[in-house]
This record gives structure tokens, sequence and C-alpha cells, in this order.
């Protein structure tokens, strides 16, 4: 299997377009950390459909958040938590 997935490696190549350069802006990565500082990744491990809502309902009183948070699917099961108070983010991660 090994040689197999070597022999595969050897004759992987990118097209001109893959081989170009990404440029990334600096404003744009510096406003993407600030925006991501009172946040949280996680994984919801169920082979059931996930609501948002509920999920939200459950981590707001499990976490005892009042001012607020903001929940994005990004992933299959995986979601982002956004903070609107950075005391409750780092208590969360704290726990």
């Amino acid at each position: 299997m090994l040689e197999g997935l070597a022999e595969m490696w050897n004759r992987f190549s990118l097209t001109e377009e893959e081989q170009s350069d990404v440029v990334i802006e600096k404003e744009w990565v510096e406003d993407t950390i600030e925006k991501s500082k009172n946040c949280l990744l996680g994984k919801m491990v169920t082979r059931k459909p996930v609501n948002i809502e509920a999920i939200k309902n459950v981590f707001m009183k499990l976490w005892k958040i009042n001012k607020g948070m903001i929940i994005w699917e990004v992933g299959d099961r995986l979601f982002i938590f956004q903070f609107n108070d950075e005391l409750e983010n780092d208590r969360v991660i704290q726990k």
C-alpha cells in the first residue's frame, strides 16, 4: 500500500493555476484575528441532524452565557461559537 501511495505521489502535479501564489492582505489577517478572539471551535459527535438553535439554547444555559453568542456551522457537525463577551469566552475556555 505504501508503495502505491509513493507511486501516486510521484505522478502528482499541480496545474499552472494551482501553482500561483496566494496573496492575503495584512488587513484581512488582522481583522480575522480580531474577530476570532472570542471564538471556540466545537464538533458534535452524533449521527443525528443538528439543530443550531437547540445547541445554542443548551450551551447558553450550560455555560451560563448572559451576553449572548452566535453559532455558525462551518463543516460536518463542526461549529464556531462566538461569544459577545470576552470574559464569558475566557470562563468557558477555562472550564
